[in-house]
C-alpha cells in the first residue's frame, strides 16, 4: 500500500529481481500463438486490462491463492495459462515449466513488483541500521518514484496501473500505464531525469497522467470492482 500504517514506516528495500510478468502455459506454446477465446487465469486487474488491450478475444478468469495453488490450477486443466511474476518464479525455484517473459511494451509491470520492502517501527533503530545494511539505492530509488507515481493518482494494487522506472547513466527513466477495465482506454507516459529526483519525476509524470484523465479511468474501474 502507498500508505504505511501509524507507527510504522519503510526502512529500505533490497536489490529487486526480475521486475517483470511472465506467462505460463498448460501445453507448450507462445503468447503469439495462444488460440483465440483462450482461458487466462490472474487476479489482477492491471495484468487483465493489458491483456484485453492485446488480445480482446481472450477470456479472463478470477485466479487467487498463492503460486503453488495456481501452477496445480493449470496442470489440472482449469487454464490454457495463467499470469505470474518472474521474480516469485525465480525465488521459489521452479523448474520444467513452459512459460514466456512478457515484455513492458506487453505487460508493464506493477509499480515495486520483484522488490522486497522492509517495513520497521517507527522508532526502532536496530531494525532501521539492518535495513539501511541491505538497502539498494538504484532499487529504492526505482521503487520511491513507483510509489509516489501511484500515491499522487490515488491509485492502489488493486486498480489496473502499472510502473517501472529504471537507472541507466545517473539518470532514471519511468514508465507508466493506467487502463481501463477492459484495456481500450490506456494513458501511457514516459520521462526521465536526474537519478536523484526520483521523487520528483514520479509526481510530474502522475500530474501529466492526472491532465490526461487517469483518475477519470480510475473512477470507471472502482465502480465496475
Amino acid at each position: 500500500p502507498t500508505k504505511i500504517p501509524s507507527g510504522l514506516r519503510l526502512a529500505g528495500i533490497t536489490k529487486r529481481e526480475s521486475p517483470y510478468d511472465c506467462i505460463i502455459f498448460r501445453e507448450k506454446t507462445a503468447f503469439s500463438r495462444l488460440k483465440k477465446g483462450a482461458l487466462i487465469g490472474t487476479g489482477s486487474p492491471r495484468r487483465k486490462s493489458q491483456l484485453l488491450r492485446l488480445r480482446p478475444d481472450l477470456k479472463i478468469k478470477n485466479l487467487r491463492g498463492n503460486l503453488d495453488t495456481r501452477i496445480k490450477k493449470l496442470e489440472n486443466g482449469e487454464f490454457d495459462a495463467i499470469i505470474a511474476a518472474v521474480a516469485g518464479i525465480k525465488r521459489l525455484g521452479y523448474k520444467n515449466l513452459s512459460l514466456e517473459c512478457l515484455p513492458p511494451e506487453i505487460m508493464l509491470p506493477a509499480a515495486g513488483q520483484g522488490a522486497l520492502g522492509i517495513e520497521i517501527r517507527t522508532k526502532d533503530k536496530i531494525a532501521e541500521n539492518f535495513a539501511k545494511i541491505i538497502t539498494d539505492l538504484n532499487t529504492s530509488r526505482c521503487v520511491s518514484s513507483e510509489r509516489v507515481f501511484l500515491k499522487e493518482i490515488e491509485a492502489g494494487c488493486r486498480l489496473p496501473v502499472a510502473a517501472l522506472a529504471q537507472i541507466k547513466n545517473r539518470r532514471i527513466f519511468l514508465e507508466t500505464n493506467v487502463l481501463s477495465p477492459d484495456g481500450k482506454r490506456v494513458i501511457s507516459l514516459k520521462k526521465s531525469a536526474k537519478a536523484s529526483d526520483f521523487e520528483y519525476l514520479g509526481r510530474v509524470l502522475a500530474k501529466e497522467a492526472i491532465k490526461k484523465g487517469a483518475k477519470q479511468i480510475l473512477k470507471t474501474n472502482e465502480t465496475k470492482m
